[in-house]
């Protein structure tokens, strides 16, 4: 079982979901299935709209408005994915969920995303005085949303939520629910920073110096400092020792995390 970046959370939460789960002790959720198929669509239709991106940046006309930059995102975004969600539609409704629904959520996570790209590219045209395939080659950051990643000394096979590359370094954004602490991140989300952080450093070729765990509207900046990078590392080594090995871990100390463990009853049926 590789290490992804819902293991981290397990792990944290409590090592025996991730021993039940690399046992193959307990069953598929039905609807974190359903959530596998949406975040598969997602990352479908973005894949795509970086591949037209190339396409789009060069047909802007030199000092082109805010709004054509907008407009032609919106465009081909909408066009993806409305054609995306017509391909699926059957696994759509065999699934249960609605091609409306998920349009709109699809769409309304696009908006913040269209909006700080069309900044970046609006004020780059406006600094560079660059078009076309001028403008392409020289644009800074390049951006991409949702690609596979992996490490394989680590074990980890992860989905990386955007990289900004720049010339001299790589930002990676983890994104999650809108719950964020009073100050900083959780420390799962830490580690699942720092996992994408090393995992785009080797994509990419570039050092990742900051990167960013974003809660809905809420923005967290997080220094990639030694201590996440070998905090990680260490994280990643006694997980895949845990998967590996024969020996049960110890439910966790705490209780009450068993009230609402989707896990309890398999876990109950393994003798520590």
């Amino acid at each position: 079982m590789p290490i992804t970046r819902r293991t981290f959370t397990d792990y944290l939460f409590c090592p025996m979901m991730v021993y039940l789960r690399a046992k193959r002790l307990v069953k598929p959720n039905a609807n974190r299935s359903n959530a596998l198929l949406i975040h598969s669509l997602r990352q479908r239709v973005f894949m795509e709209l970086l591949d037209h991106e190339h396409r789009l940046v060069c047909s802007l006309p030199s000092n082109a408005p805010r709004k054509l930059i907008t407009g032609g995102y919106v465009s081909e975004f909408s066009e993806l994915l409305a054609r995306l969600l017509s391909q699926n539609n059957a696994v759509l409704e065999n699934a249960g969920v609605s091609n409306g629904d998920v349009y709109n959520s699809l769409f309304s996570e696009f908006v913040p995303e269209i909006d700080k790209r069309v900044s970046q590219i609006h004020s780059f045209m406006a600094k560079s005085k660059a078009s076309g395939e001028e403008l392409w080659r020289s644009l800074t950051p390049k951006v991409y949303h949702y690609f596979n990643a992996s490490l394989s000394d680590l074990g980890m096979e992860l989905t990386v939520d955007k990289a900004e590359v720049y010339d001299d370094s790589v930002r990676t954004t983890v994104v999650k629910k809108p719950s964020a602490p009073n100050k900083g991140v959780w420390p799962s989300d830490l580690l699942e920073l720092g996992a994408c952080s090393l995992a785009a450093e080797a994509r990419f070729q570039r050092p990742a110096k900051k990167g960013f765990v974003c809660y809905g509207t809420v923005l967290r900046e997080v220094s990639i400092n030694q201590f996440i990078r070998e905090k990680t590392v260490k994280t990643c080594r006694e997980i895949s020792a845990l998967i590996a090995g024969d020996i049960k871990p110890r439910r966790a100390q705490n209780r009450n995390k068993c009230l609402n463990c989707r896990l309890v009853e398999a876990c109950r049926g393994v003798p520590v």
